[in-house]
């Protein structure tokens, strides 16, 4: 296995809005609404938004 195959079955550690909203199963407009009502906690990095894995997996667990 090289390390660009290694790279790609490593579990994301922070997603976008557009792959957190996949991820769960929502639209994109859904995500933002969470992160405007500061449900769900993001980083900025440059002009990103990004949603650490660990965050994303937290909400999902409380609003189950």
């Amino acid at each position: 296995m090289n390390s660009r195959q290694r790279i790609e079955t490593l579990p994301p550690i922070a997603y976008s809005v557009d792959d957190a909203a996949r991820v769960v199963g929502v639209g994109p407009a859904t995500v933002w609404k969470w992160l405007q009502e500061k449900q769900l906690p993001a980083i900025r990095i440059g002009r990103r938004t990004i949603i650490k894995h660990d965050d994303l997996e937290a909400f999902v667990e409380q609003h189950r």
